[in-house]
């Protein structure tokens, strides 16, 4: 697992520097070491479930221990713990800010100091990666867009799904995301939660589906009313995030105003 988080960290570098095609190549070496790790993890888990509770362990100790540096960083946080500093993605430039506006653009690094043999700790990593490797398709098909291609004429790599669009992995990509978050009760951040939905309601609208995409909108405004409710937009990169969330929902806000006065 290691090498899942060197390797997922590559890919964040590149991602953020705007090149796309070598961030895939890399999110997809790092999601495959976690989704083996995974199958192991998973089955030594049912087996001690198996077996009954056991006492806790000193290694065990240790694991919790380490873990409270925490698992996932952004570009914000990692300057707090350590690592690499990321540079702001390329592709947010004046001429081309206008595609990715109300799109969190932000790659997820992985802590190199945690112990990986817990099975929490991995799923919560799976989640990160996947989310990026989801971003990298986001923003590829995006720039091609801009230089005028379809989807389908984009460059072929050697992990993509026959017949399946880029933008059309992304989507898939967050959508699991999102799934194994919410059915192994991963512990992430809202903020980190508002992006994989914000960013699921954004890959919809451009491929057209805009019952889904507003489905996506709508569960995003409840959870900015619920975080402002409780004084937590303060703690949401000091309103930055909410301010991107809060333009994508922004034409939903807009439509409960106009039948409000009507």
């Amino acid at each position: 697992m290691d090498r899942c988080a060197r390797l997922n960290n590559v890919g964040a570098s590149h991602l953020a520097n705007g090149m796309y095609s070598d961030a895939i190549d890399s999110f997809t070496g790092s999601l495959r070491i976690v989704k083996s790790t995974l199958s192991v993890l998973a089955t030594e888990k049912h087996v001690l479930h198996m077996n009954g509770p056991s006492l806790p362990s000193q290694h065990s100790g240790v694991m919790q221990e380490q873990n409270v540096c925490p698992v996932i960083f952004t570009r914000d946080s990692i300057a707090t713990y350590g690592g690499a500093m990321a540079k702001s993605p390329s592709f947010v430039d004046r001429d081309k800010a206008a595609l990715v506006r109300g799109l969190y653009v932000s790659p997820l690094f992985l802590s190199e100091s945690v112990d990986y043999a817990r099975y929490e700790t991995t799923v919560e990593a799976s989640v990160a990666v996947m989310f990026n490797l989801a971003l990298a398709h986001h923003l590829n098909s995006l720039l091609h867009r801009l230089h005028g291609h379809k989807d389908h004429e984009m460059s072929n790599h050697s992990q993509r799904t026959p017949g399946v669009s880029t933008l059309g992995q992304a989507t898939a990509l967050y959508e699991l995301a999102y799934t194994v978050h919410m059915q192994e009760d991963v512990e992430l951040s809202v903020e980190f939660t508002m992006a994989i939905i914000n960013n699921l309601g954004h890959t919809h609208r451009l491929m057209g589906d805009k019952e889904k995409a507003d489905q996506c909108f709508r569960h995003l405004l409840s959870t900015i009313l619920f975080v402002r409710s409780y004084g937590g937009g303060q703690s949401c990169d000091n309103g930055r995030l909410l301010d991107i969330f809060v333009y994508s929902v922004s034409h939903l806000i807009l439509r409960e105003t106009a039948a409000a006065a009507a």
